[in-house]
């Protein structure tokens, strides 16, 4: 397949819209706390129902 061809284009917009990792790396980093903190409280969470047996 030629990159004339129709079927080769259909992610050249994607790739315009894609966001510059500096633009996605503050919301990775959040992402990485809040799954820290959720793990951090079922943890928790986890504990205590141990700790009540």
């Amino acid at each position: 397949m030629s990159q004339d061809e129709p079927g080769n284009s259909w992610w050249r917009p994607m790739i315009a819209v894609t966001p510059d990792a500096d633009d996605v790396l503050p919301w990775i980093r959040t992402l990485a706390v809040a799954s820290g903190v959720l793990a951090l409280l079922v943890l928790l969470f986890a504990l205590e129902l141990v700790g009540r047996l």
